[in-house]
């Protein structure tokens, strides 16, 4: 996640499934929040705010939100706490953003940031993990390479979703086979009974749930029906 995203495209789909799937439980919010990279142009799928003929109809409250957010110049996730777009929500909102020089000084702040995490949401029994990028194998990850950071090695979403329900960020990538390969790739790395919405909205990405529970996996089969022209349901 990154400050210049918020109000995008991806922040509407994002948060109406999270109120959708969410709204009467105690859901906590793992930001996973990486400077802004303004260079890169990122967050700039925001078009779909001037269609509120296409677009408002899925979320009338969060898209009016949202408008706001943008057209004051407010994208930063401190909007969107304040906002209260989804009630009981506890966020954990520590930037990954250490002064830590050497590569083992910055692994250990990384794994001390995560044990930050894990602690503010023990109360929580729905997470949401916001990384930048999504998933990535532990054996290919490197907590002391800042660029990493942008990702969530597995056994953090193994550890997240320990006795309850994990929501997690993916932006799929160009992957040789295709999306569809690659997230089936991904939810046969995550337990079993873990399902998946998948976003084709202007830059593809997909939301995998772990521990769904009864509700919650129901509600994602409703929420995929309304939305049925811009997602799809993997199961």
């Amino acid at each position: 996640m990154q400050n210049q995203y918020v109000g995008d495209v991806g922040d509407y789909v994002k948060f109406a499934l999270l109120r959708a799937l969410c709204f009467d439980h105690k859901l906590g919010i793992a930001w996973y929040l990486f400077p802004d990279e303004p260079h890169k142009g990122d967050g700039r799928h925001i078009s779909y705010l001037n269609h509120a003929d296409e677009w408002e109809a899925f979320d009338p409250d969060l898209f009016s939100a949202l408008c706001k957010f943008v057209k004051s110049g407010k994208r930063n996730i401190n909007a969107i706490a304040c906002a209260n777009l989804i009630a009981s929500t506890t966020y954990a909102d520590e930037a990954l953003q250490s002064q830590a020089t050497t590569y083992k000084a910055r692994a250990e702040w990384r794994d001390s940031w995560f044990a930050r995490v894990l602690n503010r949401l023990s109360v929580c029994d729905v997470v949401f993990a916001d990384p930048d990028n999504g998933p990535k194998l532990d054996n290919k990850y490197r907590s002391g390479t800042r660029i990493h950071w942008k990702s969530i090695p597995l056994k953090e979403i193994l550890a997240l979703s320990a006795h309850r329900t994990v929501i997690v960020y993916f932006h799929n990538t160009r992957t040789k086979g295709g999306h569809a390969k690659e997230n089936r790739r991904w939810l046969s790395r995550l337990p079993k009974g873990s399902i998946a919405v998948y976003c084709r909205a202007f830059s593809c990405r997909t939301f995998f749930i772990i521990n769904p529970t009864n509700d919650i996996r129901q509600r994602a089969v409703d929420f995929v029906q309304k939305w049925h022209r811009h997602v799809d349901l993997i199961p």
